[in-house]
């Protein structure tokens, strides 16, 4: 059984993330001030952007169309063959990149599986505006006192506080994105948001990435070495994803947007065999290009000749579980 693994395109939130690191650089401020920028950008955003189901930019649906055009040529005989199974993360900007490659290998006549599944969302989940609004006003205050009385205090109102559930629903997914054949992990009332709300904690990431092992784990020995599983996830998830199924959690994978990776599960020895990592030769020459400015494979520098800062050096510095809010939700 192959696995391959792809990240979703450039999201409208990685934008603003990608323009905040850069006025920060510019104006010599410290990443801390990261959020209170990417804050000021959302103003006059949609609903969903405020509570982090952010969509694909333009940049990011022109990825997904390349992704679609390039991959459904590759697997559609996998896929008319019944060989092949789709498991896609509900935030919608994986739903969009999943979007064009399911509707051309449906074009091709294949009866494609596609699940859709909460367990691959990205960490730290959603978060409704006004539960971000008492985030704010009620906890960072006690976070910024950093007393262990503070801390204790912000566990407490964060646990006896009732978030509000987010996410799009799956009858509202289910007209938009008309491939999909399951919801895995939704609650029953169709009408329902998908995710309960608050910020994840380190536990329930933990188990998020053992229940997708176990998963992956199980197929290998069901199907065959001709079957694929495709997931449309997340950088972080997928990165923390990669380290448990290769059994190396210390070794960290930075996945460009709309990239794919490959694994193969033998059905007799239970190993693993990584094949690919980070693969765009779907996508532009240019758009490859600035992939690589990016990571500082290929130098780039600005008309003045000075050199450009790495700002993915510095994004790739800003965990979740490593921020004051990060560190608080590993001990819930």
């Amino acid at each position: 059984m192959r696995c391959l693994f792809i990240r979703h395109g450039l999201s409208r939130g990685n934008l603003r993330d990608i323009r905040a690191f850069i006025k920060l650089a510019k104006d010599g401020q410290p990443p801390e001030h990261h959020e209170v920028l990417v804050e000021e950008m959302l103003k006059g955003e949609s609903h969903s952007e405020f509570e982090d189901d952010t969509a694909l930019s333009e940049a990011g649906l022109e990825e997904a169309e390349h992704l679609g055009e390039h991959w459904a040529d590759l697997l559609k005989e996998h896929a008319i063959a019944g060989r092949i199974r789709f498991f896609v993360s509900p935030m919608q900007r994986c739903m969009q990149t999943a979007d064009p490659l399911l509707r051309k290998l449906r074009d091709c006549g294949a009866d494609v599986r596609a699940t859709v599944m909460p367990a691959i969302h990205e960490q730290p989940g959603l978060l409704h505006p006004d539960d971000k609004l008492w985030m704010k006003k009620e906890v960072l205050p006690l976070l910024s006192a950093r007393t262990k009385v503070s801390e204790r205090d912000a566990l407490d109102r964060i646990r006896r506080r009732k978030f509000t559930p987010c996410g799009i629903p799956a009858d509202e997914l289910q007209r938009r994105f008309s491939w999909i054949t399951d919801f895995e992990g939704f609650p029953s009332q169709e009408s329902a948001p998908w995710y309960s709300g608050g910020r994840e904690s380190k536990v329930g990431f933990d188990r998020r990435i053992g229940h997708v092992v176990g998963l992956i784990r199980k197929l290998q020995f069901e199907l065959s070495d001709s079957d694929t599983l495709v997931f449309v996830s997340h950088g972080d998830f997928l990165g923390e994803l990669f380290g448990r199924l290769l059994g190396n959690d210390s070794v960290s994978f930075s996945l460009m947007n709309t990239s794919i990776s490959s694994l193969k599960f033998p059905q007799a020895g239970g190993g693993c065999i990584l094949e690919f990592v980070n693969r765009t030769g779907h996508l532009t020459e240019q758009r490859n290009v600035q992939l690589y400015q990016s990571m500082e494979i290929k130098e780039k520098r600005s008309r003045s000749g000075k050199r450009y800062v790495d700002i993915g050096a510095l994004m790739r510095t800003q965990k979740y579980f490593d921020s004051p809010m990060g560190l608080l939700a590993a001990k819930l």
